[in-house]
């Protein structure tokens, strides 16, 4: 599935990272960078550029954002 993504422009930590939150559905960063085995920080930075792009939607809950599709 990562190569199929790659294809389609994703570099590989960002589908490891898209892959990881669609099958958490709507989930703070955190969640997704250990689903994704990825730092948290790099978690933001692709999560802040699929927001530019309008793949992802941020969320505040309780002063926790939270990302969905």
């Amino acid at each position: 599935m990562i190569e199929i993504l790659q294809q389609y422009g994703f570099t590989e930590k960002e589908a490891k990272i898209y892959l990881a939150w669609l099958e958490l559905g709507s989930a703070p960063a955190s969640s997704i960078a250990r689903q994704a085995n990825e730092i948290r920080s790099t978690v933001y930075s692709i999560l802040k550029e699929f927001k530019k792009q309008g793949i992802v939607q941020e969320i505040k809950r309780k002063e926790v954002s939270y990302f969905s599709v």
